[in-house]
């Protein structure tokens, strides 16, 4: 165990003391009882009405605490309080964490099993995703998460990616991508994809971008616009050129460790009350993106481009074309139906 994992598994210990079937602490002045199980949730954006993390778990927080009278009670850890994705991952399987909801690419390190969420311009558009996350071939996806320890509760769409760069290096076409070193996720589909637009792909971590962009190391990055927002991103990148090349994938993880160990009555008002809060979700960021979203770019004074992105799409299906074992037949055919 590395010293930086030690210490997050130490902080976690020390916040957490997740205590299933021995009861935990009412909040502080509360003159309620005490609920039976303590139920700790991280994700890693900072809490924002813009951030879908911070919608998702404010849903599921009231309305599980609602429907269990109380008896469970959630507590969220934003801003990654808890450390990083990866690490709630291995939190969540140890049973130290209850709940993370995380970018689904960060699973590709642990299992194939949504890997083809992966995929450049697999969807359409977010209302295309979204209908896929609620298909039985997405429910099934999910349930291989059960063989590495984790209970996939939902999908989500956060929305299309675009990319974001500093003052001086607006992207009005492909064609300008060219050379610039744009950050991207440490996932393999999303390197070659940089590579085959031009660009220069710069893995780093999330938390590092604002000050990369602040000092210019590097040229841009690729995020969604309520990211973009919420992040105050567009303060070192006023720059915003809509290409929808990547739709982003929330999945909503559960420790099966911990779900095993509740009543099947409250496993399924977990079950029940995740997907619907997904659902919430997905539905307000496919609106926001439409319709609130560029208008609030808008005021906040970002300088919002529309390069053509036939020449992006063309390159796209190299990968495709690639990974297409990877995507599956099942999922390819429910593409084509759809």
């Amino acid at each position: 165990m590395t010293m930086k994992k030690a210490v997050v598994v130490l902080l976690a210990i020390m916040l957490i003391g997740i205590s299933v079937g021995c009861g935990g602490g009412s909040e502080k002045g509360s003159a309620e009882s005490k609920p039976k199980y303590e139920l700790h949730a991280a994700y890693s954006t900072p809490d924002s009405e813009y951030d879908q993390h911070s919608r998702l778990f404010k849903i599921f927080k009231e309305e599980v605490e609602k429907r269990t009278n109380g008896e469970i009670k959630v507590v969220l850890h934003p801003a990654g309080e808890l450390g990083g994705e990866r690490e709630y991952i291995e939190m969540l399987q140890s049973g130290d964490l209850a709940f993370a909801d995380l970018a689904a690419s960060v699973l590709s390190g642990f299992t194939d099993a949504l890997r083809f969420l992966d995929m450049p311009y697999l969807f359409e558009d977010g209302e295309e995703a979204y209908e896929f996350f609620k298909s039985d071939i997405a429910k099934e996806k999910l349930k291989k998460l059960e063989e590495i320890g984790l209970v996939g509760l939902a999908l989500s769409t956060a929305g299309s990616r675009n990319f974001l760069t500093v003052k001086d290096k607006p992207i009005n076409s492909v064609d300008d991508l060219k050379g610039l070193k744009i950050r991207v996720m440490e996932t393999p589909m999303h390197i070659e994809a940089m590579k085959l637009f031009g660009a220069q792909p710069t893995p780093m971590a999330y938390t590092e971008c604002y000050q990369a962009l602040q000092t210019k190391t590097i040229d841009g990055m690729e995020n969604q616009i309520p990211t973009y927002i919420s992040a105050r991103l567009y303060e070192v990148a006023p720059n915003y050129a809509i290409v929808g090349w990547f739709h982003q994938n929330h999945v909503f993880l559960a420790s099966k460790k911990i779900m095993d160990e509740l009543p099947e009555e409250y496993q399924q008002i977990i079950k029940e009350v995740a997907e619907d809060a997904a659902n919430q979700v997905s539905e307000w960021t496919v609106n926001f993106d439409k319709n609130e979203g560029i208008n609030k770019l808008k005021e906040l004074g970002v300088n919002i481009t529309y390069p053509d992105t036939t020449p992006m799409f063309e390159k796209a299906k190299v990968l495709k074309e690639k990974y297409k074992d990877v995507i599956g037949e099942d999922v390819l055919k429910w593409l084509e139906e759809h």
